[in-house]
């Protein structure tokens, strides 16, 4: 009687399963990391702008009332960035990031009460421009003006998710 071999191993079929589902964990697990790098420099660009938008209303509300509008009123800045240079102190050294843009726009229509609105808009490293001073229509991108078709919802303010609007009194 012929002895019964028994296989020992995996099918060509089951290899290629075992790979499929390989490949396709990878894929998402990859996806994931780049979504992860992606939001990071999202929120470090938040906070930047964000801290630029408080100096400059810090920067205004240090500022002679009366001067306010025709001083700061379709303004543009831009937001700093630090670097620390190294030595006996370190020092910390702000340039201009010219891939931000900052708007402020005054309302004076109440002669004792200011609207202020202060906006940062900013490029992201893939190129992309977050807030309305995106190009869109023929305008020029991050110029701190609203040119073009920029505008997208008429309200002659330049939106983007870090704006701060507040109300200044004159004391």
């Amino acid at each position: 009687m012929p002895a019964i071999l028994k296989k020992k191993g995996f099918t060509l079929v089951e290899l290629m399963l075992a790979a499929m589902i390989l490949i396709v964990v990878l894929v998402a697990l990859l996806g994931g990391y780049f979504l992860a790098f992606n939001l990071n420099e999202t929120a470090k660009n938040l906070t930047i702008s964000t801290y630029s938008v408080e100096q400059k209303l810090e920067e205004i509300r240090g500022y002679n009332f009366n001067l306010i509008f025709n001083d700061y009123n379709n303004t543009m800045f831009r937001a700093d960035n630090a670097t620390l240079i190294a030595g006996n102190p370190i020092q910390i050294v702000f340039t201009p990031n010219l891939d931000t843009a900052g708007s402020v726009s005054v309302d004076n229509s109440d002669d004792n009460l200011l609207k202020i609105t202060v906006t940062m808009c900013w490029r992201q490293q893939g190129g992309r421009i977050i807030g309305e001073d995106n190009g869109q229509g023929g305008g020029i991108p991050l110029n701190g003006i609203l040119d073009g078709a920029e505008d997208a919802n008429n309200n002659n303010i330049m939106d983007s998710p870090v704006q701060v609007v507040t109300l200044m009194a004159n004391r």
